[in-house]
């Protein structure tokens, strides 16, 4: 597939100011870092199930005596 000289000429010249450009990345475009690697929610439920299930199991060996 034969391509113009304008077309190469372009993309090479974009290429080769794009080259010294690798590694430079703002802090805008990376991704926002979070304290937290879950949710909120997540947590809450995870929280609620394991305390939920510690309380019943006192409970249930209160009962037995």
């Amino acid at each position: 597939m034969p391509v113009s000289k304008r077309y190469a000429a372009a993309k090479s010249s974009k290429y080769n100011s794009n080259i010294h450009k690798r590694n430079n990345v703002t802090d805008a475009s990376q991704a926002k870092k979070y304290p937290f690697t879950v949710g909120p929610i997540v947590l809450a439920f995870f929280l609620f199930v394991i305390l939920g299930s510690s309380i019943l199991e006192v409970i249930m060996s209160i009962g037995r005596g």
